[in-house]
C-alpha cells in the first residue's frame, strides 16, 4: 500500500528539480526561489519609472513563476538560471497602434534597451 503523504512528497520533490540536457539537476523552489525574488526590487524600480512616464494605469509588471522558469529551461536546454532573460517584465498598455512608435521612443530615451523584439513585424502567432 502506498502512503498518500509519501506520494505527495515524491511528486513535490519531482516538481522541484529540472534535469538539464547534460544530465545534471538543478533545484528550484516552487514558491519563488532567491533567483526569482532577486528581480522584485529592480522590477519595481523600472515599473515605477515607467508609471511616471506613461501613467500608473498604463503600466503592468510581473515576475515569471518558478514553474515557468523551470519549463523554459527544460524546453530550451539552458544550463543555468542566468540564461533565462525574461524573469521579470513590464508592459505598457496603449490605446491604438498609432501610439507604438511614440511609446517605443519614450522607452528608448529613458532606459538602456538591451534587446528589442517587434511582434508586429515578426508575430509570435497570437496576433
Amino acid at each position: 500500500m502506498i502512503d498518500a503523504n509519501y506520494y505527495t512528497f515524491q511528486r513535490w520533490i519531482a516538481q522541484q528539480w529540472i534535469t538539464l540536457t547534460d544530465g545534471r539537476h538543478i533545484f528550484i523552489d516552487p514558491e519563488g526561489d532567491s533567483f526569482r525574488r532577486g528581480f522584485k526590487e529592480p522590477l519595481n524600480a523600472v515599473k515605477g519609472k515607467m508609471e511616471e512616464i506613461f501613467g500608473k494605469d498604463k503600466v503592468a509588471g510581473r515576475l515569471k513563476y518558478s514553474s515557468s522558469i523551470r519549463e523554459k529551461m527544460q524546453r530550451r536546454g539552458f544550463a543555468s538560471l542566468e540564461q533565462v532573460r525574461d524573469t521579470a517584465g513590464t508592459r505598457i498598455h496603449i490605446s491604438n497602434l498609432s501610439q507604438v512608435e511614440e511609446t517605443v521612443d519614450k522607452v528608448r530615451s529613458n532606459f538602456k534597451v538591451l534587446e528589442e523584439e517587434n511582434y508586429y513585424a515578426n508575430p509570435k502567432g497570437f496576433l
